[in-house]
């Protein structure tokens, strides 16, 4: 997977930095949807095949009703961007199923 590949669904995200420059993502917001409060982060590392710090991976958890869910959130250092994978429908809206 090239980097590029994973800069289709920007979205915005609230993060706090140390101070020895580890990121920590607290909220997100997907356009169309309500912004969720990230609950938790199951793991953290560079993204697979994005070379050595171009890309980090968040793998975490927010609450949607009531309900635990998992979302990948990626962090593109050189551009300082966040996406998530996924498709988007008819309408251009990101699907976060």
């Amino acid at each position: 997977m090239l980097v590029d590949d994973l800069k289709n669904n920007f979205v915005d995200v609230i993060a706090i930095f140390d101070g020895t420059g580890r990121i920590r993502p607290l909220y997100l917001k997907v356009e169309g949807f309500d912004a969720v409060k990230i609950e938790h982060i199951l793991s953290r590392g560079d993204a697979p095949f994005t070379g050595k710090g171009n890309v980090l991976l968040f793998q975490c958890v927010y609450d949607h009703m009531g309900e635990q869910r998992s979302i990948m959130l990626y962090y593109h250092v050189k551009d300082h961007v966040w996406t998530i994978p996924g498709t988007k429908d008819k309408n251009g809206r990101i699907c976060v199923c």
